[in-house]
């Protein structure tokens, strides 16, 4: 039985126990308080297997017993096959949009490349077999839609031009008749404001120096034609024929202008066309604006082929039948 004031027992150093042994107090006294001494720590020894034992697990990364060094992940390989798997979803998700979907042809387009990369270079992964899946969907619906679209476009187009063209049509034939009916009313009013028709003469054919009256008092009248010698600077389309010239007077007896320059001559000689001439001194046509009331003269030289067989035709206006006036 031990007391305060015995001196603790060293423990025994073959238990194993680390601790170092305290140190007996210097002091008698019943109130000294024992101190311990420690001795210099040591550091521990690793412990080596022990037959019988487990073995202890080798460090990180290292083979145990000199065994080959343990592959990291591949995380390329998986990253090819996520990137192909992400580009066919996108590509699929928005082939469905017409036009637009062309960049999703691109995308899928992409995937595929990935896809393969990850099935050849890496080995066969299911999500780039998915991607590649994904992104050959997305490459047919959009072809097809955009195919299916544009026909339906096309379709429409060529409807609205077909309706365009029969409308154009329409309105062609419309305006044409309109005009028809304008200019076929113009005829019949200028017919109805004539006092009567104007080829209704006295005489429908007249002799030279005799007068030719229509039914509204226009009044034509030649005179009997002489022979002609032509300047030195007269001209004629055609060499040949007597030259002859004659004077042609109209007397407006109407109550409207007429128009001088409308009025008309011409010669036929023999059962052929004479050849006018045109030189200094032949008036040629008429000319001016003949008032009512008032008369007009107006020389002409022709080339005939027989002077004792002439017929002189004039004509005043297109609303008035040819004046004939023969030899």
């Amino acid at each position: 039985m031990s007391t305060p004031y015995d001196a603790p027992t060293p423990p025994n150093p073959s238990s194993g126990g680390g601790h170092p042994a305290p140190t007996a107090p210097t002091d008698s006294s019943p109130y000294a308080t024992p101190v311990a001494q420690a001795e210099p720590s040591k550091a521990p020894e690793v412990q080596g297997p022990q037959y019988g034992g487990p073995p202890s697990p080798p460090p990180f990364n290292q083979a145990p017993y000199g065994g080959p060094v343990a592959a990291k992940p591949n995380s390329e390989k998986n990253g090819f096959a996520i990137t192909a798997l992400a580009l066919g979803i996108a590509a699929f998700l928005g082939c469905w949009i017409p036009f637009v979907n062309i960049v999703s042809i691109v995308i899928a387009l992409a995937g595929v490349v990935f896809g393969i990369l990850a099935l050849v270079k890496f080995g066969g992964k299911v999500l780039a077999i998915v991607g590649i899946a994904l992104s050959g969907v997305a490459i047919a619906v959009a072809v097809g839609m955009n195919i299916l679209v544009g026909s339906a476009i096309t379709a429409q187009v060529d409807a609205q031009n077909s309706e365009l063209a029969d409308l154009d049509t329409v309105l062609s034939e419309q305006l044409d008749a309109a005009q028809d009916d304008a200019v076929s009313s113009e005829l019949h009013a200028d017919d109805a404001a004539l006092p009567a028709d104007p080829a209704d003469a006295v005489s429908e054919v007249a002799g030279f120096e005799e007068v030719f009256i229509y039914t509204d008092g226009l009044e034509v009248s030649v005179s009997t034609p002489e022979a002609y010698t032509p300047g030195d600077y007269a001209y004629q389309s055609d060499e040949g024929g007597e030259p002859i010239v004659f004077d042609v007077t109209v007397t407006n007896g109407t109550n409207e202008n007429l128009d001088g320059s409308y009025i008309l001559t011409n010669v036929i000689s023999d059962g052929r066309e004479a050849v006018k001439i045109y030189d200094d001194g032949i008036d040629g046509r008429g000319s001016g604006t003949i008032l009512p009331g008032k008369s007009h003269t107006f020389s002409n030289a022709f080339a005939v082929e027989n002077p004792d067989d002439l017929q002189i035709e004039i004509s005043p206006d297109y609303a008035y039948d040819t004046a004939i006036f023969v030899s």
